[in-house]
């Protein structure tokens, strides 16, 4: 369910009277749901389990909360699963790399992304963008000028990504091999430090997505260089992908999804996708979502559950050829 046709769902709802304090969606949950995030609030996975919670209320149960439990990366939300109860009332907002790119990194993950979940729906998706600041010349303006002063310049070729084992990491580390230049990778805790980094010229480049660099793009503090989806962003039209620059390899794409206990009933799965699917089709959802530069996107049930196996499975060779691992 791409952007035009949630856009055309929210409008034949809203003419329909769907939309707003006359909604009258049939509630599946007679208790409190939880909604468990990984990170921090504030965050963009935060926000949009907020948005989620508030769009199901009345329609998944009568009260929809938010229970952030950070720690391990993400991974600490997610532990212990199978513990929940089997009713539905426990689901998680996750950036889907916890669970195709995360087995691969971790030695010691802590939960089987196959065996103690099931996929209930994704809410939307975007791309990850390569940035360069002030360290990096004005003369450079595209990859391959980039590539030519990486290697000119070896000891200052270092790029940032918010954390080690993440997707923009390994984007990082695809591009640099398709490039057939060394790059040193920098880890930091988040993504504030380092876009802090480059814009203060202590680092040449930094992998992000989009949303976290567009601001210092539109100030003309930072220049994108490529983005990594299948074709150009809407969000920086102008900026070629990096298939377009000769590394056709070198894609990458997060979605947020909902993943709920793998003992939850299927009935219950179907009815929550329903539910989602209507939330996210909302007017004022769909416009937070593009705020955070991101596409809004429902793929409910079986699709979603082989989108993440298809991910699985082409991840597991990009980690093992980098050679990375985390022993946790």
């Amino acid at each position: 369910m791409n952007r035009r046709h949630i856009l055309s769902r929210a409008a034949a709802a809203a003419a329909a009277g769907l939309l707003g304090a006359g909604n009258a969606f049939a509630q599946l949950l007679q208790k409190t749901s939880r909604i468990v995030v990984g990170f921090p609030a504030g965050g963009t996975t935060d926000v949009f389990a907020r948005l989620t919670a508030e769009r199901l209320r009345g329609s998944l149960a009568p009260t929809v909360l938010v229970e952030n439990k950070p720690g391990a990366a993400g991974r600490l939300a997610l532990m212990n699963a199978a513990t929940q109860d089997a009713d539905g009332s426990v689901s998680f907002i996750v950036p889907c790399s916890l669970m195709f790119i995360y087995p691969h990194v971790y030695k010691k993950l802590g939960y089987d992304p196959v065996k103690d979940f099931t996929p209930v729906a994704s809410i939307a998706n975007g791309e990850f963008a390569l940035s360069v600041g002030p360290m990096v010349p004005e003369s450079v303006k595209t990859l391959a000028d980039f590539i030519a002063w990486l290697k000119a310049n070896p000891k200052q070729a270092f790029f940032a990504s918010p954390a080690a084992g993440a997707t923009p990491h390994f984007v990082g580390l695809m591009f640099a091999k398709a490039a057939g230049v060394e790059m040193t990778h920098a880890s930091y805790r988040g993504d504030a430090p380092g876009i802090q980094d480059l814009l203060g010229g202590q680092v040449a480049c930094s992998v992000n997505n989009i949303g976290v660099i567009l601001p210092h793009v539109k100030s003309g503090r930072l220049r994108v260089l490529a983005t990594s989806g299948a074709k150009r962003s809407r969000y920086l039209a102008n900026v070629p992908t990096f298939a377009e620059a000769g590394f056709r390899d070198v894609q990458a794409r997060e979605w947020f999804g909902v993943f709920v206990p793998a003992k939850v009933p299927q009935a219950m799965v179907d009815g929550m996708a329903k539910s989602l699917e209507d939330a996210i089709a909302q007017a004022d959802s769909v416009k937070k979502i593009e705020e955070f530069s991101f596409e809004p996107e429902v793929i409910k049930g079986q699709a979603f559950a082989t989108l993440m196996a298809k991910e699985r499975e082409r991840w597991a060779s990009v980690v093992k050829s980098s050679g990375f691992q985390i022993d946790e």
